[in-house]
């Protein structure tokens, strides 16, 4: 009897491995990226938080609300109140920190992120997950809403 050993793997087992290793990789890859993006979410979350509660100090100790001022620029008498360079660098969702008054965006005073298209931005559906994470999910009602290109917090109506 003429008995033959394999030396090796064939093609197709060599293929059906390089899939599996291919899917498994897609699925990691979609899921670190997806904590990624939560992480990110999460870091805009707390970063608005603690200027929100500097404003609101702010508004304490002068009796005055920020008034507006263009992205990533500090409202002025704020410096004393806050980190200046975690406000003047991007969010890390990308746009520029930013605080607006009545004439510039409807509200007394509020906080918040613009973005002018010049680095990453970030679509409606992204923000309202910011905003379940922060009011009700609803970009148009409570308390972080859109006005054009940028996302605030209201600090006052």
């Amino acid at each position: 009897m003429n008995s033959r050993f394999r030396d090796g793997f064939t093609l197709v087992e060599v293929l059906i491995v390089v899939l599996i290793l291919g899917l498994l990789a897609a699925v990691v890859i979609i899921s670190v990226n997806n904590a990624s993006t939560e992480a990110r979410q999460n870091s805009f979350v707390s970063c608005l938080r603690t200027f929100v509660s500097a404003a609101e100090y702010y508004r304490f100790k002068t009796g005055e609300y920020l008034g507006n001022a263009e992205p990533g620029q500090i409202p002025a008498g704020w410096d004393e109140y806050i980190e200046v360079k975690k406000w003047i660098r991007k969010t890390p969702i990308g746009g520029h920190w930013q605080t607006a008054d009545q004439a510039a965006s409807g509200f007394t005073s509020c906080i918040g992120v613009s973005f002018d298209g010049s680095d990453m931005t970030q679509d409606t559906s992204f923000m309202e997950e910011i905003d379940a994470k922060i009011d009700d999910g609803n970009l148009s009602t409570g308390i972080f809403r859109q006005n054009g290109n940028a996302f605030y917090y209201i600090l006052a109506l």
